[in-house]
Parts: C-alpha cells; structure tokens; sequence
C-alpha cells in the first residue's frame, strides 16, 4: 500500500515537472524570439525542436472538441516550429487526451484530414502537405480567395468553434471494409 502512495507521488511530481519544463521552453523561445529580433543568435535552439508529447500534459485535449484541440496543437507549436503532418496532429491529440469516436487510428487521421480541408478559415494545406494555421500565412491564398483572385483573410469564412465542427466519425468508415469485408471469401 506504501508503494501506491508512492507511485501516486511520481506520477504527481512527473505531471508538475512537464508542466514546469513546457513553462521553461515558452521562456525559451520567447528569449529565442527576442534574440532573433536583435540580429543574434538564438541561445537556446533546441527550444525551437517540435512540440513533443513529453512536454505536454496529459489531458490539454481531453473533452475538448476535435477542431479546438487542433487548432491548440498547432498554437502550442507556434509558427517558429510551424506546420504539422496529420501522422503529428494524431499522435499529439491521442497524447493530449483527445478521445477519438472513430473505430480506428485510420478513420481518426480521416476525420483529422476532413475537418482540416472543411475549416479552411483556420488551418491552411501546405503544397507539402502539411498543415499549420491560416493566420501565420497571411498572403496565403484559400480555394475561395484563389478563384477570387485576393488573398486569404481569416475572416472571410469564419464559422464559430460550436458550429458543426466535429466530423460524424460513421461518414469516414464508409468504404473502409477492405480489408475482412464481407466480400472476401
């Protein structure tokens, strides 16, 4: 019974030593930041690596719905780290606490993948495919302001974070029964 007590205290002191070491990286970067405004070298590289699991706590995503926790991952990211594939924005979520409705780790990237494309008022697609915020590419053009022939503008669709954000996880199964389908014999 001891021992419980005592792994109840590691795991307690681990979650405050993440958060304290993600606090330390923020620091870091804003020095990192400042010293690049400056014209110097940035003291603390490493700060700059991805956002990785390890300094984030285990429940920033947990019943937040999936369009919010996305856009907090990459905000957590920040564009000085910048976009994140949809491998990256699944592990993270899955890391933060985000409960997926989908059956699978594959209809979950679908789902990621959908609403990404949908809510293009807020994330914008990389010719690399990747993803990061709409608002770090100011001159990025959307479909719609391409047609249009502007550039991209937050506001130009924005839709409130409610507003039927979440993808219906029963649309992205659709099709998936490739593989053990009934078909097979």
């Amino acid at each position: 019974m001891a021992s419980e007590h005592l792994r109840m205290a590691i795991q307690e002191l681990e979650a405050k030593l993440r958060e304290q070491l993600a606090q330390a990286a923020k620091t870091k970067s804003g020095i990192n930041q400042l010293a690049e405004l400056a014209g110097i070298p940035i003291p603390y590289p490493e700060t700059e690596e991805k956002v990785t699991s390890r300094a984030m706590r285990p429940d920033v995503f947990y019943g937040k719905s999936l369009q919010t926790a996305m856009r907090e991952y990459l905000h957590m990211r920040g564009p000085q780290t910048g976009p994140a594939t949809v491998n990256e924005i699944y592990e993270a979520l899955v890391a933060g606490g985000h409960q997926f409705e989908a059956k699978n780790e594959a209809n979950a990237k679908r789902i990621i993948r959908i609403t990404l494309t949908k809510r293009s008022a807020i994330f914008h697609k990389l010719p690399n495919g990747s993803y990061g915020l709409l608002a770090w590419y100011p001159n990025a053009k959307t479909a719609k302001a391409a047609k249009a022939g502007k550039p991209a503008s937050p506001a130009d669709d924005e839709t409130p974070d409610d507003e039927g954000e979440d993808v219906d996880p029963d649309d992205a199964d659709e099709g998936d029964d490739q593989e053990g389908g009934e078909d097979d014999a």
